[in-house]
């Protein structure tokens, strides 16, 4: 067994749409693939996109900027373990957590 350090960059929000606090851990994993967890009052959510595409440059596109230009519904599809057996309660929520990191990564610089 080999153990290894990565490097994870993370960012809470607070003051979300009646949400608590939401951490967010980002992990580029390589060239155009990436890795997000959330999380947000004990529930956790978690996706891994590979083949993120590639940026106006031809550079590999990182996991921030892949989440703040993707569609809201692709992205809570993604997190969500089965969304199709979802209540559409859960649904909503995890939208509204979505939309508060999307509108986060915007007044980041």
């Amino acid at each position: 067994m080999t153990t290894a350090v990565i490097k994870v960059e993370a960012f809470e929000i607070t003051g979300g749409d009646r949400l608590d606090p939401v951490q967010v851990y980002w992990y580029d994993v390589g060239s155009s693939r990436g890795h997000v967890t959330i999380t947000c009052f004990g529930a956790a959510w978690t996706a891994y996109f590979n083949g993120m595409g590639f940026d106006a440059t031809g550079g590999p596109v990182m996991i921030r900027e892949f989440f703040a230009r993707v569609d809201v519904e692709y992205l809570v599809s993604n997190l969500h373990a089965n969304p199709l057996s979802a209540s559409k309660r859960d649904l909503t929520y995890l939208k509204r957590i979505v939309v508060a990191v999307k509108a986060s990564l915007e007044e980041m610089p």
